[in-house]
């Protein structure tokens, strides 16, 4: 997922993880996006408010339990589309939280 989005309508330096207990190894997923040390997690939605100005494309990754982030992510960003991704491994479904920005990936902001 996140290679998709980094490939396609973003970049992988706006992807974030919501923590959630016993959940995710985020190790993995900076091997698997091939960016070691990588650590885009964040504790709690309220620490993206600053992000609501920020014209870029954004992903939020979530597990399905977290419906308070959710929530909460759902008001910073009215326009954000929600989607479950349902997974071949049982107990390994997320959600993903898909924010348009307002300018094209790569894109520098004056030109």
């Amino acid at each position: 997922m996140i290679r998709g989005f980094a490939n396609s309508t973003g970049d992988v330096d706006h992807v974030y993880i919501m923590l959630w207990p016993h959940w995710i190894d985020t190790r993995n997923v900076a091997i698997n996006v091939g960016r070691i040390g990588w650590d885009q997690t964040i504790p709690d939605a309220d620490d993206v408010k600053e992000m609501a100005g920020n014209p870029s494309n954004k992903l939020f990754i979530l597990n399905p339990n977290d419906q308070r982030n959710l929530a909460r992510l759902e008001e910073i960003f009215p326009n954000a589309q929600t989607r479950v991704y349902h997974s071949r491994t049982p107990t390994r479904d997320f959600v993903v939280l898909y924010v348009p920005g307002t300018t094209a990936p790569g894109a520098t902001l004056g030109q």
